[in-house]
């Protein structure tokens, strides 16, 4: 019986896992294209990161959001989830134009590349706090 629920978790989670990765996908392809685009636009890279990971983060917090209030019924409501989600996105910002602009002023690697690589460390650690915390009511017990 135990390890009848145990695959049905695990079977679970591949589901949630390839949502994510297909919301993410969407979400990182507007994020870097605003971001070619704003830093081409007005030469700030500061500017161009935020506005990037704010045309992303809409995209994935309206998909994850969709996604985790339909497959799992003990989902926070929208606004208890978005001040969590807006933390992220000061997190996130920070953290991607460090790497931006370390690139650009020691590696100089091609963008794309480092942008890949910095967004593919925010999905691994926005995974699990979307699907632990984030997104899911923390059980009240009595």
């Amino acid at each position: 019986m135990m390890t009848t629920q145990l695959i049905k978790r695990l079977q679970n989670h591949k589901v949630d896992l390839a949502l994510y990765v297909a919301s993410g996908l969407l979400a990182f392809i507007t994020d870097f294209t605003i971001l070619q685009v704003t830093d081409s636009a007005t030469g700030s890279l500061l500017f161009a990161t935020a506005a990037g990971i704010l045309g992303g983060f809409i995209v994935s917090y309206i998909l994850n959001n969709i996604r985790f209030t339909k497959r799992h019924p003990e989902s926070r409501a929208p606004k208890e989830s978005l001040p969590l989600f807006a933390g992220l996105f000061v997190f996130n910002t920070a953290f991607t134009f460090i790497c931006l602009s370390y690139n650009d002023g020691h590696l100089r690697l091609p963008r794309l590349v480092v942008k890949a690589a910095t967004v593919g460390c925010i999905m691994v650690w926005n995974y699990l706090l979307f699907h632990y915390i984030v997104f899911r009511k923390v059980s009240k017990t009595t």
